[in-house]
């Protein structure tokens, strides 16, 4: 049976929480840039693609580039999680915004 895939778009190392998480419920995770990752996407399968907010990613842009690409489920976890912020992240292409800090069970369900 294949190992599902994950691909995590952080412009730094993001903390290996989120990877952690996803590997111990049977993920093969691969981290990349987001031009990195647009390009991965054209060749290689994922079943889920998450994409770390923060100042050094442009996540709205990237959210958009990445559903023109592909239809693998968008998460996009950040800190800040207003109405707003959500339905922009739904607007953009995302199919999830998970708010930080959050628990095992909150991601893995």
């Amino acid at each position: 049976m294949r190992r599902q895939r994950a691909l995590i778009l952080h412009n730094n190392f993001p903390s290996p929480t989120v990877a952690a998480l996803l590997e111990s419920v049977g993920f093969r995770v691969e981290v990349a840039s987001p031009q990195k990752a647009l390009r991965r996407l054209k060749t290689r399968t994922y079943d889920i693609t998450i994409i770390i907010n923060d100042h050094t990613v442009q996540t709205w842009k990237i959210c958009k580039e990445l559903r023109g690409i592909s239809t693998v489920p968008i998460v996009i976890i950040g800190r800040e999680a207003s109405p707003e912020t959500c339905v922009r992240a739904l607007n953009a292409g995302a199919d999830y915004f998970l708010r930080k800090p959050f628990g095992p069970v909150s991601y893995t369900h």
